[in-house]
């Protein structure tokens, strides 16, 4: 099995590919300029966006400063490119130097406060696809506090030893122990879907009321299931 280390690093190398492509095809500093499109934008800054918080956590270091540039920047703007670019770079370095946490560790991380809020500023700003990728991360992460909560184990035996049990594993088996009903899970399963449609770019899958559904659904999830 490939280790998630690897995996990280086979993405990077989509990411930094995507990155020269542009970098050769801009006019200006800003990445702003030459026959870039508005959609090329969004596609390579969500893609640095679901990397972060695939590889990293939804609450580490590198998470927060991509949320600090959206607090500026719209996910369609061209400087929005070097500076994701540049922390999804810094953690491919930490990862390579060994300064990241554990994976398993990773998994644990506690969710942003504000995720879906900002989920849902970018929803209506028109970019559903960032916004499924931070409403389905969410989800994951709050999975995961559940599962430790409620006593049921977020890592499973595999023939290279434990790794962690993927979201949908944790959803049938919170179902199994009773902390919410089947029809729940069925639901969580949709979002799980649609969340990994977003992460890997299948972006003509689902639609903006789609994601605007699985944003309130999340919240509302969260409110009657704390962790």
């Amino acid at each position: 099995m490939t280790s998630l280390r690897s995996q990280a690093t086979e993405q990077f190398k989509v990411l930094e590919a995507l990155y020269n492509d542009l970098d050769q095809r801009r006019t200006y500093d800003d990445f702003s300029g030459g026959d870039i499109t508005v959609r090329e934008y969004v596609e390579f800054n969500s893609a640095c966006l679901a990397f972060i918080h695939r590889v990293a956590g939804d609450d580490s270091v590198y998470a927060k400063q991509a949320a600090s540039i959206l607090k500026t920047y719209a996910i369609a703007n061209a400087q929005v490119v070097p500076r994701f670019y540049g922390i999804v770079g810094a953690l491919k370095r930490d990862i390579d130097m060994g300064f990241t946490q554990d994976f398993a560790e990773i998994a644990h991380a506690d969710v942003f406060s504000d995720i879906l809020e900002m989920a849902e500023h970018l929803l209506a700003e028109g970019y559903k696809d960032p916004a499924a990728v931070l409403a389905g991360g969410a989800l994951e992460s709050h999975l995961k506090k559940l599962a430790a909560k409620h006593g049921v184990d977020i890592e499973e035996n595999s023939s290279s030893g434990l790794r962690p049990k993927r979201a949908e594993r944790l959803n049938q088996d919170l179902t199994k122990a009773s902390v919410y009903n089947l029809l729940q899970q069925k639901t969580i399963t949709s979002w799980l879907d649609l969340r990994n449609k977003a992460a890997h770019a299948n972006y003509d899958d689902y639609t903006v009321e789609q994601v605007r559904l699985l944003s309130m659904g999340v919240q509302d999830f969260m409110s009657r299931h704390p962790a």
